[in-house]
This record gives C-alpha cells, structure tokens and sequence, in this order.
C-alpha cells in the first residue's frame, strides 16, 4: 500500500503527462504536460531506444523505470510529434488497464 502511495505522489499517474527529445536520454514527466513543472528520469539508451522507436502513430509500451530511487513500472502511450521528439501520457502498471484505453483514444 505505500509502495502504491510513493508511486502516486512521484507520478500522479492519472494526470501524467511524458515527453523523449532525440538527446539525450532522459524523460521528461509532469502532472500538467507543462514544462515548469516537469522532472526527469535517465533512461538507459535501450529504454530510450525502445521509446524513441514510437512512430506518429499512437503506440504503447510498458517500460520499467528508476524513479525517485523506486523501480516503477509505468504504461507509456504516445506518439511522435515533431522530428526530434515523442510524446504522451503515463501510468503506473496497477492503473495501467483502467487509465491506458481512455488516454489512447485521446492521443489517437
């Protein structure tokens, strides 16, 4: 149960949002989708490779991150928005079948 909490309060993940520019390896996150609030988690340069390989058509991949120094498994469903970056919303995997379905269909 507070494993659960810890992981809410680092994501709020039903109103998270991602973002992976083309360098480096790092993942962007806020609550908002806004930038002044986002913060970050390095990627290995296969988990980047993994998400970068997100076309513009909307993808999901279940991916496991360090995140605040807890290992998180998060739902990441997306697409690429520009040349250099992909983009969209997470959650954590014990939201992932109530949240992903919904998300997807906005980003499609």
């Amino acid at each position: 149960m507070m494993k659960q909490i810890q992981e809410q309060t680092a994501l709020s993940p039903l109103h998270s949002h991602w973002r992976l520019a083309d360098n480096p390896n790092v993942l962007y996150h806020s609550p908002t989708g806004e930038t002044d609030t986002e913060k970050t988690v390095e990627l290995s340069p296969e988990q980047a490779g993994r998400i970068r390989e997100i076309t513009a058509i909307t993808s999901s991949l279940l991916i496991t991150l360090l995140i605040e120094k807890q290992v998180t498994v998060v739902h990441l469903v997306g697409r690429k928005i520009n040349n250099s970056e992909r983009a969209g919303s997470l959650a954590t995997w014990p939201e992932t079948p109530a949240v992903a379905p919904p998300h997807a269909q906005v980003l499609a």
